[in-house]
């Protein structure tokens, strides 16, 4: 039993090691990816003669926007939960039904000299 312990401790720091290597050998990546993107960027921006800006991204900010959106999201559920349990959707289907009948009615009732859709 010492022998298969030792052996998966020494499995596990192996692992351990392999996860922290591959995971700053990503992130060297990733930041040689985006200084290669902001060099190209602005040697498009020098070649056509415009004014060129970084802005980066931070994780608070995009946590921040995440949380607004589902924010308004909820929101807007909410009130539209509100409303439809004052009011059914057959009931709305019926008024649209009925605004659709008057209008061809109008349109019937002026010889045509009406769109029906005005």
């Amino acid at each position: 039993y010492r022998l298969k312990n030792i052996i998966i401790i020494i499995l596990v720091l192996v692992n351990s090691f392999l996860l922290a290597s591959l995971s700053t050998r990503q992130i060297a990546e990733r930041n040689a990816r985006r200084q290669t993107e902001e060099q190209l960027a602005a040697l498009f921006a020098a070649i056509w003669e415009i004014p060129f800006s970084v802005s980066a991204y931070s994780g608070q900010r995009i946590l921040l926007t995440i949380a607004i959106s589902a924010g308004l999201f909820l929101l807007s559920s909410l009130a539209s939960l509100r409303y439809l349990k004052k009011v059914t959707v057959s009931e709305l289907l019926k008024e649209e039904a009925a605004e659709r009948s008057e209008k061809l009615r109008r349109g019937m009732k002026n010889d045509g000299r009406e769109s029906v859709f005005s």
